[in-house]
């Protein structure tokens, strides 16, 4: 292109060029502001990514905890066997995680003794299937654990605030009402 057919294109569309010379220049005044704006608008999709991720994980948790309830419910409901303190006699106790149930008419052979639950026979504790409770809404079933020789454990806990069937459940189970005890 020669440098007349240049001045006349340019002449020709003076307007457009010197518009495009002003954002040019407006666009060049303003890169770090708008760097800034989409830093910060990456940095809000990540916020609100996150933010979605907690609900979905809340609702998740949401319906696993009332599936529980209803689990929890339901054991209460087929009278589950309320587990008592092994050390205070007619005391309750709370469910642990993974640990053996005595049965009930062993406990006074057994009470204020130091315990390796390996050393004992299974027939010692209650047998796997069963559904125990306590009086704090906690349930549990027990199930075999490889880790003690088969020993039924509780497993698979679940957690109920409905007092109505918990109350119905020491009725059934007379004992004191205490803090947990191991």
């Amino acid at each position: 292109m020669k440098k007349h057919q240049l001045y006349e294109l340019l002449h020709e569309h003076k307007a457009e060029c010197v518009c495009g010379a002003i954002a040019l220049i407006v666009l060049t005044l303003n890169s770090g502001s708008i760097k800034d704006f989409i830093d910060s608008s990456n940095q809000l999709r990540a916020s609100l990514k996150v933010e979605q991720q907690d609900n979905q994980r809340l609702q998740t948790e949401q319906l696993v905890s009332e599936q529980r309830r209803e689990i929890a419910e339901e054991r209460y409901h087929n009278n589950c066997t309320v587990i008592f303190s092994l050390n205070q006699k007619d005391h309750y106790t709370a469910i642990t995680d993974g640990e053996p149930v005595f049965k009930g008419e062993l406990a006074k052979l057994y009470r204020g003794k130091k315990l390796d639950i390996r050393a004992l026979s299974k027939s010692a504790f209650l047998p796997a299937g069963m559904e125990i409770c306590d009086v704090y809404g906690n349930t549990a079933k027990l199930m075999p654990d490889p880790a003690l020789n088969g020993l039924p454990v509780a497993r698979d806990l679940a957690n109920t605030g409905n007092q109505d069937l918990i109350n119905a459940a020491k009725k059934r189970d007379r004992g004191i009402y205490s803090n947990p005890v191991r």
